[in-house]
């Protein structure tokens, strides 16, 4: 999913998840807002995103699943919450908060 410049929302009952980790983003925008109700976000397969602005990631609203994020460039972090869940998030630039 490309959104260039705008906004992009994912908010699933279920997992959110890459088809393959190829080091290709597979969400791009400029705030990027993922919302995992069961299941995590990248963990069966690391979900690789281009936000320009921000990411929130939230699995705590549900279970409080694992989230798993590889950024195309630098990465500005917004809000990322698992609750007891684990955070993983790498980036081929800058993490910033």
């Amino acid at each position: 999913m490309n959104a260039g410049l705008g906004d992009v929302t994912l908010d699933s009952t279920g997992a959110i998840d890459a088809v393959t980790d190829d080091g290709v983003a597979d969400v791009v925008g400029s705030t990027i807002n993922l919302i995992a109700a069961v299941g995590g976000i990248g963990t069966t397969s690391v979900l690789d995103v281009t936000a320009t602005t921000a990411l929130n990631a939230d699995t705590v609203t549900g279970d409080d699943s694992d989230i798993l994020i590889d950024s195309i460039g630098d990465l500005p972090v917004g809000l990322v919450d698992a609750g007891a869940g684990d955070v993983t998030l790498d980036s081929t630039g800058a993490i910033d908060a």
